[in-house]
């Protein structure tokens, strides 16, 4: 059986499993569509000695995913620092405010940096403040880099319910 007949037989398979791994950073048809046309575009990288092309079609679409997935989150935390060092300080100081408000309203932060798990202030401190990455917080605080995540997430959870009710 030629390689477009072998595609067509196990199509809708590949749609069934790639609409498991979409999510915000790939539509299920451009996910199958992108592993498609990376085959057809590099037909050597199946073997059928290694195995049906079903199977392989299936680990594609999950790496595929994967790095979809990864790529998003990178953005994100980019993203979210950005708006963090430049635009936060917009949303919680009103334009007609003076420097001592600008004083109060970061007192205001950290006093409630102050309220949080002292581990909490000090790793988001590190990622958003000063620029430090995942492995570099992890290798300072001597954890792993998941515990860094982690932690992480969690300041940001507590920041974003005091920005919202303040």
């Amino acid at each position: 059986m030629s390689l477009p007949e072998e595609l067509s037989r196990i199509f809708p398979g590949l749609r069934n499993w790639a609409a498991k791994f979409a999510g915000l950073h790939y539509d299920v048809d451009d996910l199958v569509a992108d592993t498609v046309i990376d085959l057809l575009e590099h037909p050597w990288k199946w073997q059928p000695a290694r195995g049906p092309l079903k199977t392989f079609m299936f680990s594609m679409i999950r790496n595929r995913a994967i790095d979809g997935m990864k790529n998003y989150n990178r953005l994100y935390r980019q993203r979210f620092r950005r708006w963090l060092r430049e635009e936060a300080p917009l949303y919680l100081i009103d334009e007609r405010r003076d420097d001592k408000s600008i004083e109060d309203v970061k007192g205001k932060l950290e006093a409630h940096l102050a309220t949080i798990p002292t581990r909490l202030a000090q790793t988001f401190r590190l990622f958003a403040f000063d620029g430090k990455t995942v492995p570099e917080i992890a290798e300072m605080l001597s954890v792993t880099e998941g515990n860094v995540k982690g932690m992480i997430c969690r300041a940001r959870k507590s920041i974003r319910s005091y920005l919202k009710s303040a």
